[in-house]
């Protein structure tokens, strides 16, 4: 077991569930029951399903080898259905930008397939969906340049409006930036032990207090981008390997593959 807050049988009984559904909906559409004007949003919900599916299995404790089909199940829905799906539309006029939720979805898929050492043409997909959706991240770039090996990762973003992305993930972007090795871990040991939860929750992020919900909506509260970007600079994570919210038998796992 890795969470702290939930046991082995809520995650065994949380999986089996959501395979259950999931397999129920698989059905469905082979039997062609249910209607073609709902097809995308069913799938994009199955491809999320997928990703929460390894949430539970890391929290439950899984070797990381055990993540693999439910990634791939999932980068299958979303490099089909998710462009043009999450991009904010205000005032009638659709902007470059994802919102919060979707955004941190594609954020958690780069992070794991960063952190799993999952092969480069599984990158290059996800990347040719926000290229679709046009849009410009430092996060998403500097994780696609750094496992693409691309030289340029700090691309003009394309950020219109203020949604709340650039000031939720606000330290963890300036570690990105920063050269001096200290100063950057210190900046993801703030953004793990006093940022990362507390700004999901300023502005209402759909995951936070999962764990007080009675619909078992709980699937483990994981930073898997800062571990990502503490692999990707090759940063000391001794000063805040330990939190709880930091999973650093993912970060282990890829400096044990490198």
């Amino acid at each position: 077991m890795r969470d702290r807050i939930k046991d082995e049988k809520y995650f065994k009984d949380y999986l089996n569930e959501s395979y259950r559904l999931l397999n129920k909906r698989i059905d469905k559409f082979s039997n062609g029951l249910i209607r073609p004007e709902r097809e995308k949003i069913v799938k994009i919900d199955m491809g999320r399903q997928y990703l929460k599916n390894i949430f539970a299995k890391y929290s439950l404790g899984l070797l990381c080898s055990d993540y693999e089909e439910d990634y791939i199940n999932g980068l299958v829905l979303i490099e089909k259905y998710w462009a043009g799906s999450w991009k904010i539309d205000d005032e009638h006029v659709e902007l470059n930008q994802y919102s919060l939720g979707a955004y941190y979805d594609l954020l958690c898929m780069l992070s794991l397939g960063y952190l799993l050492k999952y092969s480069n043409e599984w990158f290059e997909r996800l990347k040719k969906v926000i290229e679709e959706d046009k849009v410009e991240d430092l996060l998403y770039n500097f994780i696609l340049a750094s496992k693409l090996s691309e030289s340029n990762f700090l691309l003009e973003e394309s950020y219109q409006k203020y949604f709340a992305i650039p000031e939720v993930f606000k330290s963890l972007r300036e570690a990105i930036i920063e050269e001096d090795t200290i100063v950057a871990q210190s900046l993801i040991k703030q953004f793990i032990e006093k940022e990362w939860y507390q700004n999901h929750k300023e502005v209402d992020s759909g995951w936070v207090n999962n764990h007080l919900s009675e619909h078992n909506l709980y699937v483990g509260y994981w930073c898997f981008e800062a571990a990502a970007i503490t692999c990707i600079k090759g940063l000391d994570d001794s000063s805040y390997r330990d939190h709880p919210y930091y999973p650093k038998d993912l970060a282990d796992y890829y400096r044990a593959n490198r």
